[in-house]
């Protein structure tokens, strides 16, 4: 059986504020105007549009953080008949307690050892405790598992899973979403996805677009010019980067050559 695994993540251009809207809103004719949407219903709508090019015969881990936790949306996923590994915060209630508490009472006992492969092929050690129940609010069991980095730790984080089996499968099941963090990083400092604060609404949703744009002429790149040279996105990056200038001083060489005065060069590739 073939497994997918999807997953969840959301964007600047995607999620607005209720204040943010109304004061976008004002500005607007009403039949321009920007309907909300909570980050639950604008996720819930991303996973309907996926499924239909889902195979049947997959079995989907939807995957997320803790911010998208709610349990509107672990029912959601739990409707469609897909599984789900996430992120909780300390303060869901498992059993009727809160996990930070639980914790805490069972602090004494022994936790498994887990080795796990994150995205760079290194191998971590994880200190992991497992609970089974249920989660406020939830009518189906699940287990929660308490993840910590060394034995020290205070602040433990917490994953909730519906899948049937062990952690160490779990956890590394759940590197996977890493890839999404690592989009968020490139386009952000790379790319200036960042960079559309004080901008207008209309300004802001095409330069997010053109962004997105930018990643997947990286992402196609990266595809057939992996090497030695290039094992990341931040090496494809600097070489397109090199190319470009390398282009642009090959140029304005050839301007000059051809008896253009200096003055002329500068007009034509500086601003």
């Amino acid at each position: 059986m073939c497994v997918g695994s999807v997953t969840v993540t959301l964007d600047v251009r995607l999620y607005l504020r209720r204040r943010t809207l109304r004061a976008l809103n004002r500005q607007r004719a009403p039949h321009e105007r920007i309907r909300y949407q909570s980050k639950n219903n604008l996720v819930r709508a991303m996973l309907l549009r996926l499924a239909p090019y889902l195979p049947p015969d997959w079995t989907v881990i939807v995957q997320f953080d803790s911010w998208y936790a709610s349990h509107k949306l672990l029912k959601f996923v739990r409707r469609q008949a897909w599984q789900f590994t996430c992120g909780l915060k300390f303060n869901r209630k498992l059993n009727g307690e809160r996990l930070d508490h639980q914790h805490l009472k069972e602090k004494h006992k022994w936790h498994t050892r887990v080795r796990v492969t994150n995205a760079k092929g290194e191998e971590r050690c994880y200190y992991v405790r497992q609970l089974d129940g249920r989660l406020e609010q939830l009518s189906f069991d699940l287990c929660v598992l308490i993840s910590k980095r060394h034995l020290g730790q205070q602040a433990p984080a917490y994953f909730a899973s519906t899948r049937d089996c062990k952690p160490p499968a779990i956890l590394q099941g759940y590197t996977g979403r890493w890839s999404c963090e690592v989009v968020n990083f490139y386009t952000k400092t790379q790319l200036g996805l960042a960079d559309f604060r004080c901008w207008s609404y209309a300004a802001a949703d095409k330069y997010v677009v053109a962004v997105h744009l930018a990643w997947a002429y990286v992402e196609r790149r990266f595809q057939t010019e992996r090497d030695q040279q290039i094992k990341c996105y931040g090496d494809l990056i600097r070489r397109h980067r090199d190319e470009h200038s390398a282009a642009l001083l090959k140029a304005a060489v050839e301007m000059a050559h051809a008896g253009a005065t200096p003055a002329a060069v500068l007009q034509r590739f500086l601003h």
